[in-house]
């Protein structure tokens, strides 16, 4: 087996990487997914599918929506950049491995 080449979450937790934009499949559930976000400054939702293209193949119908998941400091150029695409949301990035949790009174069942 080769080397594995390192994955979103690690460059960018380790400062390698000033900014990017990682193209994944939608799947929120997923331990990639989950690991991307937690450095994420913004997300965009497509409005549809992408399409992709290969030259000599016919293009078939795409079974998973994407996500484009922004990793760096100028989330308003994604928005700016990406916006047209679909909804774009925000969020300043949570401590590396843990996820984020809304504040004690957005939660479900909490005190207002």
């Amino acid at each position: 087996m080769g080397s594995r080449r390192p994955d979103s979450y690690s460059t960018m937790a380790a400062g390698d990487v000033p900014e990017a934009v990682v193209l994944m499949n939608n799947v929120t559930e997923t331990r990639a997914f989950q690991r991307v976000v937690t450095v994420a400054a913004a997300q965009c939702f497509p409005s549809g599918r992408i399409q992709f293209w290969h030259p000599g193949k016919r293009t078939g119908s795409v079974q998973q929506g994407q996500v484009l998941v922004y990793l760096g400091p100028n989330a308003a150029d994604f928005a700016k950049a990406f916006g047209d695409l679909g909804y774009v949301c925000s969020a300043g990035p949570g401590p590396p491995g843990r996820g984020r949790r809304p504040p004690t009174s957005a939660r479900r069942g909490s005190p207002r």
